[in-house]
C-alpha cells in the first residue's frame, strides 16, 4: 500500500521507480510474477528516462534481474535472455551469469522439442561463449554435438569434440564420442585411432572396449575383436 501510494502520489525520498521495484519485490514474494513483470517494465522505463541515472545504476540493475528472475519462474525464456543480457552489460554478478545459462539450457531443450537444432545450436554456442574463459561443460557439447548429429551434420559434430580435444587432450570421453561419429560415416581407421586413444586414457572402460571390439570386426581383425569383447 504504501508503494501504490508513492506511485499515485510520488515520493519526497527517491525518484519513482524505487517505488515501482519495491512493490515488484513484493508481488514477486507472493508469486504474483505477471504483476511483478508490469511494474519491473515500469521501473525500467523510468529508470531509462532518468537523467541522474547513472546514480542509481544498483536499482536499474536490480530491475533487469529481476525481470528475467520473473520470466524464468513463468517460463518464458525468450523474454528471459535478453533481460539478463542487458542486467550483464550494466554489471556482470556470476551468478547471474549461471542464471543466464540456465535460461539458454531450457529455452534450447524446447527447440530441441519442436525440431529446431538450428535454434538450439545457436542457445548451446552462446552458452559456450558466456563461460569462454574457462572448459564448457561437457553436457553441453554433447547436447551441441547432438543437435548437428540430428541434422545430419556428423562434420560439424565431430568437430565439436575436436574443439574439447583441443582444449583438454586427456578428455577420454571426447576421443570416444567423436570414434563414434567417425564409425557412423565409415571412417573405420580414425574410429579406431580415436578408441585407442580413449583407452590409453580409460583402460577399464568397457564401453571404450565394445567400441573398439566393434571396429576391429568390421575391419576384419576378428581376434582383436575378440579380445577386446572378453576384456569388456
Amino acid at each position: 500500500k504504501a508503494c501504490t501510494d508513492e506511485i499515485r502520489n510520488g515520493s519526497p525520498i527517491h525518484p519513482i521507480y524505487f517505488s515501482y521495484l519495491y512493490r515488484a519485490e513484493l508481488y514477486f514474494a507472493k508469486g504474483q510474477f505477471s504483476l511483478a513483470l508490469a511494474d519491473f517494465n515500469a521501473c525500467i522505463a523510468r529508470y531509462e528516462a532518468d537523467p541522474d541515472r547513472i546514480l542509481n545504476t544498483i536499482i536499474g540493475l536490480e530491475c533487469y534481474y529481476s525481470k528475467a528472475d520473473a520470466y524464468m519462474k513463468l517460463s518464458q525464456y525468450d523474454n528471459a535472455i535478453p533481460a539478463y543480457k542487458k542486467a550483464l552489460q550494466i554489471h556482470r554478478y556470476e551468478y547471474k551469469v549461471d542464471e543466464l545459462m540456465t535460461a539458454y539450457a531450457e529455452r534450447a531443450k524446447l527447440l530441441v522439442g519442436k525440431g529446431d537444432y538450428r535454434g538450439a545450436i545457436a542457445d548451446y554456442d552462446a552458452m559456450i561463449q558466456l563461460r569462454s574463459d574457462s572448459p564448457p561443460d561437457f553436457n553441453v557439447i554433447i547436447a551441441l554435438a547432438s543437435a548437428y548429429e540430428r541434422l545430419g551434420d556428423f562434420n560439424k559434430a565431430a568437430e565439436v569434440y575436436s574443439d574439447l580435444i583441443r582444449r583438454d587432450p586427456g578428455h577420454a570421453d571426447a576421443y570416444f564420442l567423436r570414434g563414434r561419429l567417425r564409425l557412423a560415416k565409415d571412417e573405420k581407421e580414425r574410429a579406431l585411432e580415436d578408441f585407442n586413444t580413449a583407452l590409453r586414457y580409460e583402460p577399464k572402460e568397457a564401453e571404450y572396449r565394445v567400441a573398439r571390439g566393434k571396429t576391429e570386426l568390421a575391419l576384419g581383425n576378428v581376434d582383436a575383436a575378440i579380445q577386446d569383447f572378453s576384456a569388456a
